[in-house]
C-alpha cells in the first residue's frame, strides 16, 4: 500500500493535480474520510478475513460487487454526489467482467 500510495502521489504531482490540507476540508468531507477509514478499511478488512475462514472464497469474492454500490451511496448521502449514467455504465462493465 505504501508503494501504491507513493506511485499515486507522484502521478498526481506529475499531472499538476491540486492538493488541499485536510484541515481545510468541509466537515462533511472530513466525516466521510473518517467513515471510509473505519468502514472501508478496518471493518471491511476484518470481515473479509473472517469470511475467508468460514465461507468459500467464491462467496467472499462477491464483495467486489457490493463495495462500489456502498461507496456510491455514501457519496450520495454524505456529499450530495449525483448518481449518473457514467457510474451505471462502469458498474455494468464490472458485472460483465465478473461474469466472464
Amino acid at each position: 500500500m505504501i508503494f501504491g500510495g507513493t506511485i499515486l502521489a507522484l502521478a498526481s504531482i506529475a499531472i499538476g493535480e491540486q492538493w488541499s490540507n485536510p484541515i481545510n476540508w468541509s466537515v462533511k468531507v472530513q466525516w466521510s474520510m473518517v467513515l471510509l477509514v473505519i468502514f472501508g478499511s478496518i471493518i471491511a478488512f476484518t470481515s473479509f478475513n473472517y469470511l475467508l475462514k468460514v465461507v468459500s472464497p467464491e462467496k467472499v469474492a462477491t464483495n467486489t460487487y457490493v463495495n462500489p454500490i456502498i461507496a456510491l451511496l455514501m457519496g450520495w448521502y454524505f456529499l450530495n454526489e449525483q448518481i449518473n449514467l457514467l457510474f451505471s455504465a462502469h458498474y455494468n462493465l464490472l458485472l460483465c467482467r465478473k461474469a466472464v
